[in-house]
């Protein structure tokens, strides 16, 4: 017997595959070796456990460039590296306290960084 999708599903589909040639196109524009390609494979999986186990709509993993004291992460989306000073918003916080914080709506919270909400 075939099943069927609702709208909801189609579109997590959808959305799913789109990220997948995204990140596909991406390995081969970069020339990544195996070794980055299963190390970004296993980032995504991750980041999609997580999520998933905070009920969350999206979430990021941020990065901490030692050399500039910067805070980074890739938008796969827009395809895009967005950078920001460490001491910048919530993440910010969390990497220069090394505490992890959890908060209900960011977009409450003062320290939230509206500039990088923004760009993604």
């Amino acid at each position: 017997k075939g099943q069927t999708l609702d709208a909801v599903e189609k579109r997590e589909a959808v959305t799913k595959a789109k990220r997948q040639k995204a990140y596909t196109d991406q390995c081969q524009n970069f020339d990544l070796d195996s070794a980055d390609v299963a190390m970004n494979s296993a980032l995504r999986n991750m980041m999609a456990k997580f999520k998933a186990m905070i009920q969350c709509d999206r979430c990021g993993l941020f990065f901490l460039d030692e050399e500039t004291d910067e805070l980074y992460f890739h938008v796969e989306e827009e395809g895009a590296n967005i950078r920001f000073p460490k001491t910048k918003g919530i993440a910010g916080l969390v990497a220069c306290s090394g505490e992890p914080i959890l908060i209900k709506d960011a977009y409450k919270d003062a320290r939230f960084n509206q500039a990088v909400d923004k760009m993604t």
